[in-house]
């Protein structure tokens, strides 16, 4: 009883300070043209679900503005889409502008003024793709029915989603819903986009938490003819939107009883029981993604990612020696290169035949590991690994072996330096190893031919 009447405080300070909020923003505003101060507003309490546009809802020369708290440094997918994007017949015209609100003042941040029949999407980007607050606020998203070039007002759905990155961990607050208040904690939707044919969401749920379902929707796939495509960027088949179904797409609703697909949700059973998507399709195109987290009981922090990179980081030696110098130290090199990011990197060697294993600090500069090996004695055999952990947990080892020894000085001596048809040639020469077998290759007009010599116990050979 005591949160419900918390959740009900909280929803009525909120509309209070709305209102008097709108009321000091009529007097004071900033030099662009607030169309966000006319017409009729919708408080919009949770980000991530369309905001439905009827028909005749919006007629020309009328606004409706829709009111989110935006999160600053988190990237929204923020587009208007629907039966009123027509190209052929272009009856409707909406526009969109985007203000913020700054104490007793509205600031203008863009207009989005497609032509008639065009669909709308809210961007603050290069690309004109996304839209990334600057700072956590309060923002108007006005849609004007502009008079000048509509002769309807036909159906329409204003969507602002957050946008999550594959692999990735991320953490949010969710709480129970209310059958008397909404609860914008209850529940979240994301999108992505991603081209990987298997993908893996793991919830991890608090013990105060049961969450109710983890579900994904395919939103879109331009390859396959669903969905549009909004300047290079996937926008899902608007029906789908809606809860509608066009094959494997569409769908989307976070209604406990709504659709979803068996193969690509979880459930909890009890508290702090986590959740485990694991979706494996035929998709080779990108996809449109919308992913659905909806509590049911008590509340906590959970944690989530979603998972395409399953492969371990790829470890590479850079140039590794078969020996090196005894009683001098020397250096081992290795590159290391992954989807996701390399979280540990640890270097170990031994020289006891594998028994045990020492760790070695290294430096890492211009995309290269770098070990220093403490010199070692004569005949002692090195050997060693990289081992790397991604932001996944994906592992990997990468072992090597070297053995130190001496450095030797082959002196040789050909006698005659020339010579004619059918005269002998003699090699001899001297190194520091004895009974050591040594291969000399002659090469005449191209043609290579070796012999094998022996040292003798003062290191000569001759041949």
């Amino acid at each position: 009883m005591q949160q419900k009447t918390q959740i009900a405080l909280k929803l009525l300070f909120a509309t209070t300070l709305l209102a008097i909020t709108l009321s000091l923003l009529t007097t004071e505003t900033a030099s662009a043209e607030v169309y966000a101060l006319t017409g009729n507003m919708t408080l919009v309490e949770r980000v991530g679900f369309p905001q439905i546009i009827e028909k005749d809802q919006i007629k020309p020369g009328e606004t409706w503005t829709y009111i989110y708290n935006l999160q600053g440094g988190h990237k929204y997918h923020i587009y208007l889409v629907g039966d009123w994007v027509n190209l052929e017949k272009h009856l409707t015209d909406y526009d969109v502008y985007v203000y913020r609100a700054r104490t007793i003042v509205m600031n203008y941040i863009s207009s989005h003024t497609e032509s008639a029949g065009y669909p709308e999407q809210i961007s603050n980007d290069e690309k004109g793709w996304y839209f990334t607050p600057e700072e956590t606020a309060t923002y108007y998203i006005c849609v004007r029915n502009d008079p000048k070039d509509s002769s309807m007002s036909e159906p329409a759905i204003l969507m602002a989603i957050e946008v999550i990155e594959p692999d990735i961990y991320y953490r949010i607050e969710m709480e129970e819903p209310s059958d008397d208040y909404i609860v914008p904690e209850s529940s979240y939707a994301f999108e992505f986009i991603t081209d990987q044919p298997r993908i893996t969401v793991d919830v991890t749920v608090p013990n105060r938490l049961d969450m109710y379902e983890a579900r994904l929707y395919p939103m879109a796939n331009i390859e396959a003819g669903v969905g549009t495509m909004i300047d290079g960027l996937i926008t899902p088949w608007s029906p789908g939107l809606i809860g509608k179904l066009n094959k494997e797409y569409g769908g989307f609703n976070d209604d406990p009883q709504g659709y979803r697909n068996y193969e690509a949700s979880d459930s909890c059973e009890r508290n702090g029981d986590d959740m485990k998507i694991d979706f494996n399709s035929t998709y080779t195109d990108p996809v449109l993604y919308y992913l659905v987290l909806i509590a049911e009981n008590g509340q906590g922090l959970v944690t989530f990612v979603l998972r395409t990179d399953f492969s371990p980081p790829n470890v590479t030696l850079i140039n590794p020696p078969e020996l090196v110098k005894s009683d001098e130290p020397f250096n081992l090199l290795c590159s290391i290169t992954d989807i996701s990011t390399i979280t540990q990197t640890d270097f170990y060697m031994s020289t006891n035949g594998k028994q045990t294993w020492k760790k070695i600090d290294y430096s890492y500069a211009d995309g290269v590991y770098n070990v220093t090996v403490p010199a070692q004695k004569k005949g002692t055999i090195i050997d060693y690994y990289w081992e790397a952990t991604d932001s996944l947990g994906n592992n990997a080892k990468k072992y090597g072996q070297t053995k130190a020894m001496n450095p030797t000085l082959i002196k040789l001596v050909v006698d005659p330096s020339q010579i004619y048809g059918g005269e002998k040639v003699i090699a001899k020469g001297t190194i520091e190893l004895s009974y050591t077998d040594l291969m000399l290759n002659y090469t005449r007009s191209g043609k290579t031919v070796q012999f094998k010599v022996t040292t003798d116990s003062d290191g000569d050979f001759i041949h």
